[in-house]
C-alpha cells in the first residue's frame, strides 16, 4: 500500500474539522509559525513558517484533528472580508 503524505491527510480530514478558538488578529508586519513550546529567539532557531500577509485583520482559527498516524492542529488565517487584505486576495 503507497505512503499517503501529510496533505491528504489534512485534506481527508478538513470535512469534518470544528473549528474554534475565533479571534481577530491585526497583522501590520511579516509573521512567524512556530511550536508554541519555543519563545523567543528560541522560535527562530527552531523549525519555523514565515507568513507574507496583507496588512489588515484576520480570522484566526484552530482545530485539532487526529489521524490514526498522527494527532493533528490546524490553523486556519482568512482575511476579514471587509478589509483590504480580502479585497487585494487573488480570486
Amino acid at each position: 500500500m503507497p505512503v499517503r503524505s501529510r496533505a491528504t491527510w489534512v485534506d481527508e480530514l478538513l470535512p469534518s474539522v470544528t473549528w474554534k478558538e475565533r479571534l481577530e488578529w491585526p497583522v501590520t508586519e511579516p509573521v512567524l509559525l512556530f511550536d508554541s513550546v519555543y519563545t523567543g529567539t528560541d522560535a527562530l532557531a527552531e523549525e519555523h513558517l514565515r507568513i507574507e500577509l496583507e496588512p489588515g485583520e484576520y480570522l484566526v482559527e484552530a482545530a485539532h484533528a487526529e489521524h490514526p498516524d498522527a494527532y493533528l492542529i490546524l490553523v486556519r488565517l482568512t482575511a476579514r472580508p471587509d478589509t483590504p487584505a480580502a479585497r487585494r486576495r487573488p480570486a
